[in-house]
């Protein structure tokens, strides 16, 4: 059982990870680059509707 997990574990990592293109070293990403930028500009969004510029 221990194996089995060990080895979805892994499995998941592997899968998550993703090459920067920027510093061209790997990372893992858990939450897509479209996901997250939709989340940035939401919360941004809420930023400047609560707080004067």
């Amino acid at each position: 059982m221990k194996k089995v997990l060990g080895l979805l574990l892994i499995t998941g990592f592997l899968a998550g990870c993703a090459l920067n293109l920027v510093t061209g070293r790997k990372q893992l990403n858990l939450v897509p680059e479209s996901e997250l930028q939709m989340m940035a500009r939401t919360e941004y969004g809420k930023f400047l509707t609560e707080n004067t510029v």
